[in-house]
């Protein structure tokens, strides 16, 4: 499968609304594990699709007024092509932000914190200068890497409770995994970082979840 096919097909949608065949979807995780830009599109889809799925769970919806019943227009067709506009949208915006943002933040120098599961938040302590950025650097344990699992979703909780995610493909997940935070909107405190299993739906699945725990001291 290659990637103007991909392109062409609209084979991300598909493959993000589960309309490929189980040949079709496993041709297309063998290209975009080495394709960057299908990879960045399919954790973008996924963080779109699962932040639909938690408004739909948190009901933020407002009420609308009962109208009769109409044609259905949402075809297969239909849903492909919203689904590729939004995609395209996202990844603009995602790009804009995650690639242009190393050009502006080129003064900045990268501190790397290596967190393992087993320490507590003293064991990783870090000092951050005014002119430093963050890159936690963490590894998946053996005791926590699903067979099943076709991603994976790291969680970062911020000491104000806000938090970060960062879209895991199980071909990263064979590697160290380094990740880069915006020190926009950081503080001194203590951070978590965990790591969810996800299957090809894009559901959590049951297993051991490894918790890194580390704090952080910024200097202004």
């Amino acid at each position: 499968m290659d990637h103007d096919s991909i392109t062409k097909n609209q084979t991300t949608e598909r493959y993000l609304l589960r309309e490929l065949t189980e040949t079709e979807s496993d041709a297309f995780e063998e290209h975009y594990f080495d394709c960057q830009e299908c990879a960045e599109r399919v954790r973008c889809g996924t963080e779109l699709m699962e932040y639909g799925r938690e408004v739909a769970r948190e009901g933020r919806f407002t009420p609308i007024v009962p109208v009769p019943p109409q044609p259905n227009y949402w075809t297969p067709a239909l849903r492909v092509g919203m689904l590729a506009v939004m995609l395209g949208v996202g990844f603009a915006v995602y790009q804009k932000i995650h690639v242009s943002a190393p050009v502006q933040q080129a003064a900045l120098q990268d501190v790397f914190i290596h967190l393992e599961a087993a320490k507590g938040p003293s064991a990783n302590a870090q000092v951050i200068g005014r002119n430093q950025r963050p890159v936690l650097s963490f590894a998946i344990p053996a005791w926590a890497a699903s067979a099943d699992a076709v991603s994976y979703r790291a969680v970062l909780v911020l000491p104000s409770g806000k938090s970060l995610y960062r879209q895991i493909t199980a071909h990263e997940a064979e590697d160290q995994i380094d990740w880069p935070i915006d020190r926009d909107g950081l503080t001194s405190g203590l951070y978590s970082v965990t790591v969810r299993s996800l299957g090809r739906d894009g559901a959590e699945l049951k297993g051991n979840i490894p918790t890194f725990l580390f704090t952080l001291e910024l200097q202004k």
